[in-house]
C-alpha cells in the first residue's frame, strides 16, 4: 500500500542527498509539494497519483539540485570542499591502517617462527586486502541510505577518522619494533626489503582501483535518470 508520508521523506532524503539544497530550501519545497497534494486529493485523485503529479510539477532530484545549486554556488563549493577533506583525512587513515595491518600481520608471523620473502609477500597481502575491502565498502555504502552531506557530516565523524591516524601509525611502529627485537638485523632488513617491494605494487594497483571506482562513478552519474 502506497504511504505518502514515507514516499515525501524519501524525495526530500534524495533532495538532501545532493548537496546543493539547504534545509530551508527543503522546507519550502516540501510545503509546496503538500499544497499540490492537498489540491490534487481534493479533486479526486489517489495519494499516489497526487505525489506523482506534484514531483512533476516540482521537478525531479537532480533538475531540482541543479537549479539549487546555480543558487547556492557557496553551498556548493563548501560541499565540494568538504568531498575533499574527507577524501585527504580517510585516505590518509587508510593508508595508515593498512601500513599497520602489514606490520602487525609480519610481526605475529615471525612470532609464530616464520621468515623470508613469504612473510613480506604475506604482509603486503594482508594489507591490500583491508584496501581493497574498504574501497568495495566506500563504494557500496551510499546505496545503503547514507552519505556525507553539509546536512548531516558531523564533527565527530571526522574528528573519529583523524584520531584513527595516529592510532594507526603506533600500531604499526610498535609492531615494527617487536619485529626488530624478534629477528636478526639481515632478517629484518630482507623483510623490509621485500616489503617496499609488495608496497610499491599494490600502491600502483591502487592507484588504478581508484580511477575504476571514479570511472563507474561517473558512469553512474551519467546513467539515465528513470521519468516518475
Amino acid at each position: 500500500m502506497f504511504d505518502l508520508e514515507n514516499a515525501i521523506r524519501d524525495w526530500q532524503q534524495a533532495l538532501s542527498e545532493t548537496g546543493t539544497v539547504s534545509t530551508d530550501d527543503l522546507l519550502e519545497l516540501d510545503e509546496h509539494l503538500r499544497e499540490i497534494v492537498a489540491e490534487l486529493k481534493a479533486k479526486g485523485c489517489t495519494p499516489f497519483e497526487a505525489f506523482a503529479v506534484a514531483k512533476l510539477r516540482l521537478g525531479d532530484a537532480h533538475d531540482l539540485a541543479a537549479e539549487f545549486g546555480k543558487v547556492n554556488r557557496v553551498r556548493l563549493w563548501r560541499q565540494l570542499l568538504l568531498w575533499m577533506v574527507i577524501g585527504y583525512v580517510g585516505g590518509n587513515a587508510l593508508m595508515s591502517a593498512s601500513a599497520a595491518t602489514a606490520s602487525l600481520t609480519a610481526m605475529l608471523l615471525f612470532a609464530g617462527g616464520l621468515s623470508g620473502p613469504s612473510v613480506g609477500v604475506a604482509a603486503t597481502v594482508a594489507g591490500a586486502i583491508l584496501w581493497t575491502t574498504a574501497v568495495t565498502w566506500l563504494y557500496c555504502y551510499p546505496a545503503r541510505g547514507w552519505r556525507p552531506t553539509l546536512n548531516n557530516i558531523s564533527a565527530l565523524r571526522m574528528i573519529g577518522l583523524a584520531i584513527a591516524i595516529p592510532i594507526a601509525n603506533a600500531i604499526g611502529m610498535a609492531s615494527r619494533m617487536m619485529i626488530a627485537q624478534i629477528i636478526d638485523s639481515t632478517t629484518y632488513g630482507n623483510f623490509v626489503w621485500h616489503q617496499a617491494i609488495g608496497h610499491a605494487v599494490y600502491s600502483n594497483v591502487t592507484i588504478v582501483a581508484w580511477v575504476v571506482v571514479a570511472l563507474l562513478l561517473r558512469r553512474d552519474h551519467l546513467a539515465p535518470r528513470a521519468m516518475v
